[in-house]
């Protein structure tokens, strides 16, 4: 049965009183946090190329793009890694296996051949800090396609599922960025002098003296750096969080199989960057780094997956090995980190890092969370495992009554050290996690025991870069954060463009030449919906359309230029204040001899009264006032953004300031038309409940 390690209940009641008695009352940000979803997840977006795919944030009636990433993903031979390479030690059975990788054209995984455009499992991603608000005009930004337009809702379980807003997904025309000139990642990865295929070593004979395949790969961002040197070996990391020092407090990210002083030093993370072994994929994206290695010793399939985020780094090991002894996942500190303190969930007193051994923690069982938090920075990492191995207690383990044991790991004992494998062969304030186990979980290995039940074991580490003020209490939160991940849900919607009959409406700025669609003849100019409620003083000359029809308003003082190609013809709604200018007139465009000089006209119209609404947008009342009315019975029209006939009332501006009831209408934008004996107006509304 898996087993799915989570905060047992008398600890988190332990915490939550910690919580009360220091009166916190939370105030800690997501902002930081990267959203993952699915192709599955997005319908709308299915079957469309991934380079074509940009996301746009909507506030204050703007949209803005923002930066998103695709990362193809492909169901796969396990050891596709390898390429032509044959050095799989005994892992040479015929058994079935597959994994999800994500796809890199330089190395031996590849391209997402099976599938070139955005598919069931690949992964598009975003931060929510760049999240903004639902698009109240039902419009599209310049750039896209109108074929697509996928609204994506974020919302936060850990606060009852609330809004925290809106990110928009469209097919971009060739003129945008995916990543909109934002990176909030820099990997910067060793290629290997641009040919991985036949510069690395993928096969290695013998035990070698040095490291085969020496690279310096970098990650930076504005809150950590980090380095490596091998492909197992982090030996570097910064800080940057706020006041934080930017100090180097990284010895080694260790990985090894023994912790005894007799233990050879080729089990730990030097050994297996120095042996067999290959690279899944190096992504360097605006949003996610990833780092995607494969081989550790006589385990080929032994897999390490780095996720890097603006904060945060999640390490996703995969334990497949014939039968061993399991194996520790540690992060060694250098002596830079003296002072700073370390806690976990199971002793949140803390002791601090001197390289004076600490005999006094607990650690029969793993951590949920650690913080290790000083000068430096901060450190708060969550640990989580999945496996369907028998899990029990060390002395269950020992006696044999269980399949494996697991727990948590501590060293702070400096110079006296005994395990000298690694790194300055120091330990300050290391701390992790470790698994013992003689099962084997490599299905391919020619061992019997790998053949029956086969088995699996699964572990992540997620780090946040913190400040050096971080509390326990936030890092409880962090840890409830890799918990209850921010959903993210997606609907399909459409884009409203102009075509040849839809006119030129009230908000419409004219004129801007998309040199996309043609209607008849003659080409159809785009129109940007977003920019003014009422055509500001200009002389605009609408050209090359196949005929105009218009229900804008025209402010006072304007000069208005109609020009068509057919006619021009002013709908019941068109308002021109007093004062304003207005003329029409026929242009060539592929029209009969008898047409044209026909034009249909309206008289230009003289508001007897005008009027305003408030608050716009609305919520559940509206406002009406009147100004310079007469005693006079009206009759007020609400119509759709598509012309829909959805409520009318018949109002006396006897009354100056009328209240009037919209809760029965839905969210959306409306056209609010106010009809006299001899006087039409329109204006426009937003309804947002």
């Amino acid at each position: 049965m898996m087993k799915c390690k989570y905060a047992k209940p008398h600890t988190w009641i332990l915490l939550c009183c910690l919580c009360y008695l220091v009166q916190i009352s939370w105030s800690q940000s997501r902002d930081c946090e990267v959203v993952v979803m699915e192709g599955m997840e997005l319908n709308c977006l299915l079957g469309t190329s991934p380079d074509s795919i940009v996301g746009f944030k909507f506030e204050n009636n703007i949209w803005t793009q923002i930066p998103i990433q695709i990362d193809e993903r492909r169901l796969v031979d396990i050891a596709i890694a390898y390429g032509p390479y044959d050095c799989l030690v005994n892992s040479t059975l015929d058994t079935p296996w597959q994994e999800y990788f994500y796809c890199d054209t330089a190395t031996f995984t590849g391209a997402d051949t099976t599938d070139l455009l955005f598919d069931l499992d690949d992964e598009l991603s975003f931060m929510t800090i760049d999240v903004g608000t639902i698009d109240s005009l039902d419009s599209c930004p310049m750039g896209v396609r109108e074929q697509i337009k996928c609204r994506v809702a974020v919302t936060d379980p850990l606060e009852n599922d609330s809004l925290i807003g809106y990110i928009y997904l469209f097919e971009q025309d060739g003129s945008l960025q995916q990543d909109a000139g934002i990176d909030y990642v820099d990997y910067d990865y060793d290629d290997f002098g641009g040919d991985y295929k036949n510069n690395y070593n993928v096969c290695i004979p013998g035990q070698p003296m040095s490291n085969p395949n020496p690279e310096l790969s970098t990650v930076n961002t504005d809150q950590y750096s980090m380095r490596y040197t091998g492909r197992w070996i982090n030996d570097r990391l910064k800080i940057k969080a706020d006041t934080a020092t930017n100090e180097n407090i990284l010895d080694t990210h260790q990985y090894f199989m023994n912790p005894s002083a007799n233990a050879l030093c080729t089990r730990s993370e030097t050994g297996f960057s120095w042996k067999n072994g290959a690279i899944i994929a190096n992504i360097d994206g605006p949003i996610r780094g990833i780092r995607s290695t494969m081989g550790a010793q006589s385990a080929p399939f032994m897999h390490l997956e780095i996720v890097y985020t603006r904060c945060r780094t999640e390490n996703r090991f995969s334990y497949r090995i014939h039968p061993s002894i399991g194996y520790y996942e540690v992060r060694d500190l250098t002596n830079n980190a003296t002072g700073m303190y370390y806690y976990s969930n199971q002793d949140t007193s803390g002791v601090v890092v001197d390289g004076i051994d600490d005999d006094m923690l607990n650690l029969d069982e793993p951590n949920e969370w650690a913080l290790t938090v000083g000068a430096p920075g901060a450190i708060a990492d969550v640990y989580r495992y999945q496996t369907n191995m028998q899990l029990g207690t060390r002395t269950q383990f020992d006696n044999g009554q269980a399949e494996a044991y697991v727990g948590a790991y501590h060293s702070d004992q400096g110079d006296d050290e005994p395990r000298t494998c690694t790194g300055d062969k120091k330990s300050y304030g290391s701390n992790g996690f470790y698994l013992l186990t003689e099962l084997c979980t490599d299905r391919r290995d020619t061992d019997t025991t790998c053949q029956n039940i086969p088995r699996y074991f699964e572990q992540q580490r997620y780090s946040y870069y913190l400040p050096p003020h971080t509390t326990i209490t936030e890092a409880v939160r962090y840890a409830e954060f890799v918990d209850f991940p921010l959903n993210a849900t997606s609907e399909s919607l459409a884009c409203i463009v102009p075509t040849c009959n839809d006119g030129i409406k009230n908000g419409d700025e004219i004129g801007i030449d998309c040199g996309g669609s043609f209607c008849g003849d003659c080409t159809q100019f785009c129109v940007d919906t977003t920019l003014t409620d009422a055509l500001i003083s200009g002389f605009f000359e609408f050209q090359n359309f196949q005929s105009i029809t218009t229900d804008m308003q025209v402010d006072s003082l304007v000069e208005v230029n109609l020009a068509a190609a057919d006619y021009v013809l002013l709908q019941a709604g068109f308002h021109a204040k007093k004062g304003s200018n207005l003329s029409a007139r026929i242009t060539d465009c592929i029209v009969s001899l008898e047409e044209e000089n026909r034009v249909e006209e309206r008289e230009e119209i003289i508001a007897h009264f005008d009027f305003d609404i408030y608050p716009n947008p609305a919520h559940t009342e509206l406002t009406i006032s009147t100004q310079n009315a007469d005693n006079e019975i009206f009759e007020l029209i609400f119509y759709t953004i598509n012309g829909q006939l959805v409520k009318r009332e018949q109002l006396s501006t006897q009354v100056d300031n009328l209240t009037l009831d919209i809760a029965d209408l839905k969210d959306g934008i409306y056209y609010l038309q106010l009809k006299g004996q001899d006087t039409i107006q329109t204006k426009r509304l937003i309804i947002q409940h």
